[in-house]
């Protein structure tokens, strides 16, 4: 397989907008900001693009000069990635140079307004900047969903006295990184963007999404996000040390937070799916579910969690039933858990047939082409035989045809009387 090659970022500015772009396999990568001018950067670039190079078993072989620090960083996720998962080392073909440019000692945290988000806000010193990279957790890109999180987030900014950044980005689209599971990439899109804001911050943070003890590497890892630093950026995981019922409960009486909180894919929290309805779940047992107008309860939350057919994390669920839940609430989320699991092997058995279907598919499509072959042959002989018919018949004259036909029937006509008269 080729090599995985990564170009310089070229830079352009028009108007406000700061947009950095590149060609990787033939097709263009971009990033963009109205809110500052972004730096192309080689680290960005080879930070993106390590793990499809390391998924697809292919050396990153990098135009520019890197940061020796990055080079020795990204050797360090490959052996960890070794390690996590089996995934095997490829070479990273670039030279080395420091770096001469200094930033300025700001800070930066990606902020989504989340419970993640505000949790790592609140347990650091002030950031200087909120990062947000739009469409980053959200599947649909319109206008409308960009306007609203952007307002959200220079909301939040102002409360809080720090400067928004919006970045956008065609990199979840382009075929050469989403080709690999967002799940396990996600962490270095954001140290990417970092990497990008490096002359005017000296640090970003990724809030954690799991505690310390959660030993499955799903992109984002206290152990792996460091890892993605330069001499220039450093790159941190957040906080970690609380896990998520404990996080919400230590943000819940904050009036930034039950104003602007922001869990959903909807423009505004729909209060009816799973993210939407767990939040909801940890803070009726933290005792504060009523002052968060920013969800509709109209409904009990036990009646909100009945009425999801099933989830996709039931271990956020699984809190609510060791802190003394009402019966409704008990029961609600053990029907749901019922459910999960009935769902679970519903989609087992689908996959079992799939994998049958699989491989068996040869061995029928094999027979089918047999018939086909065999269906082809008579047809032919079929053909073969209609043609010769047409061209004797052809060779006849009508009236001789005639004739001949009569003659006969005259000939069995009389065959059959001279028989009849000599039995009498």
């Amino acid at each position: 397989m080729s090599n995985l090659r990564v170009t310089s970022f070229q830079h352009e500015k028009t108007g406000t907008t700061s947009r950095v772009w590149t060609s990787i396999d033939d097709q263009e990568m971009w990033f963009e900001s109205d809110d500052v001018d972004l730096e192309p950067s080689v680290e960005a670039l080879a930070t993106l693009l390590l793990i499809p190079a390391l998924l697809s078993k292919r050396n990153l072989e990098i135009e520019q000069p890197v940061c020796p620090t990055w080079y020795e960083n990204a050797h360090k996720v490959m052996d960890f990635l070794n390690f996590s998962w089996a995934a095997s080392a490829v070479e990273i073909l670039a030279l080395t140079k420091e770096n001469t440019g200094l930033p300025r000692a700001a800070t930066g945290l990606f902020f989504t307004g989340g419970v993640d988000s505000f949790y790592t806000f609140f347990s650091i010193p002030r950031p200087d900047f909120l990062i947000y990279l739009e469409t980053f957790d959200v599947p649909n890109e319109a206008e409308k969903r960009s306007r609203i999180a952007r307002e959200r987030l220079q909301k939040i900014a102002t409360a809080v006295g720090s400067h928004p950044i919006t970045i956008r980005t065609n990199a979840k689209k382009h075929p050469t990184f989403s080709a690999h599971s967002f799940t396990d990439t996600h962490a270095s899109l954001l140290a990417a963007a970092g990497h990008l804001l490096a002359p005017h911050i000296v640090s970003a943070t990724i809030s954690p999404s799991w505690h310390k003890s959660h030993h499955m590497v799903s992109g984002s890892n206290w152990r792996l996000d460091p890892l993605w630093s330069s001499a220039r950026l450093q790159i941190i995981h957040g906080e970690n040390s609380l896990h998520r019922i404990d996080r919400v409960k230590a943000i819940a009486d904050q009036t930034l937070v039950q104003e602007n909180l922001h869990v959903c894919f909807e423009n505004h929290n729909c209060s009816r799916c799973e993210k939407c309805v767990r939040t909801m779940l940890e803070l009726h047992q933290a005792g504060k579910l009523a002052e968060f107008k920013v969800f509709d309860q109209g409904i009990p939350v036990w009646e909100a969690i009945d009425n999801l057919p099933r989830v996709l994390h039931p271990v956020f669920f699984e809190p609510a039933l060791s802190n003394n839940p009402t019966p409704e609430l008990e029961k609600a989320v053990r029907h749901l858990f019922r459910r999960t699991s009935i769902a679970a092997r519903a989609i087992e058995d689908q996959l079992k047939q799939r994998r049958y279907v699989d491989e068996e598919f040869p061995k029928i499509q094999e027979g089918l082409n047999n018939a086909l072959h065999h269906y082809a042959l008579l047809q032919e002989d079929h053909k073969r035989l209609s043609d010769d018919y047409a061209l004797i018949v052809g060779n006849l004259p009508i009236q001789k045809s005639i004739r001949l036909v009569r003659k006969v029937a005259k000939t069995l006509r009389g065959g059959s009387s001279n028989r009849g008269a000599r039995h009498e």
